[in-house]
């Protein structure tokens, strides 16, 4: 049993969770959340990022425009995810304010903790 509830609906669920982590770089400043998850809310996630972000692989490249919609780019996202005793998984993305904000609210990142550099 899960000790903490979802992060993306607050349900309670057997089972362990995964975990995520959202990294978004807006300039010279940095926010990293984390949040909880159950298994299908994890899958959800999962499915976002395939949507609108990219899997990070040996031919990765930055970019200086949007991914999603060719405006000029405002915000680098990254997102690490763990399944349940299987290697992370990457993704990454290059965004405008605008697909940034709506990407945010897709992966339900104010429902997570931000992490503060010790």
């Amino acid at each position: 049993m899960a000790v903490f509830p979802c992060d993306w609906s607050g349900h309670r669920y057997p089972g362990p969770q995964r975990s995520v982590y959202i990294t978004s770089v807006f300039g010279q400043d940095q926010e990293t959340c984390k949040l909880r998850l159950c298994q299908t809310h994890f899958r959800d996630f999962v499915n976002v990022c395939d949507v609108r972000l990219a899997r990070i692989d040996g031919d990765s490249q930055v970019g200086q425009t949007c991914d999603n919609c060719q405006e000029d780019k405002s915000y680098a996202v990254y997102t690490k995810v763990f399944d349940q005793k299987e290697e992370p998984v990457y993704f990454a993305g290059d965004l405008c304010a605008r697909c940034w904000q709506e990407v945010r609210v897709e992966l339900k990142v104010a429902s997570g903790r931000v992490l503060t550099a010790l």
